[in-house]
């Protein structure tokens, strides 16, 4: 495994959400927080019920405060458990980004913003 896998691997599950803690660097926090905001926008502004939305390299899904139905994909297991359990994602998959296993055509929004 190599050294920059290996230190993903590490990362505590809420490791996204300590990014927007208040008692982080203020430039940090705000940024983090921003860039979830407006990912959360933009999927809300687009999603319908019934579409299937998937965020590869989600991380914890932090950007799901509002606990859209989210296919996760991340090769750290404890984060994609970590984020089901808050409801952030309502499916996992364990798998790296160039071997999903999804069929072709079958995601109507795509989250990439972690990778």
């Amino acid at each position: 495994m190599s050294d920059l896998k290996q230190f993903y691997m590490d990362l505590p599950p809420d490791h996204y959400e300590k990014l927007t803690e208040k008692r982080v660097n203020f430039l940090r926090q705000w940024f983090h927080s921003s860039r979830y905001t407006l990912i959360q926008q933009w999927v809300e502004k687009r999603y319908r019920k019934g579409k299937v939305i998937v965020d590869i390299g989600c991380g914890s899904c932090a950007w799901n405060t509002n606990h859209l139905p989210v296919t996760g994909i991340d090769i750290n297991p404890e984060v994609l458990a970590f984020a089901k359990r808050r409801k952030q994602l309502s499916q996992t998959i364990v798998a790296e980004l160039y071997a999903t296993g999804l069929a072709a055509s079958s995601v109507d929004l795509l989250v990439v913003s972690e990778v």
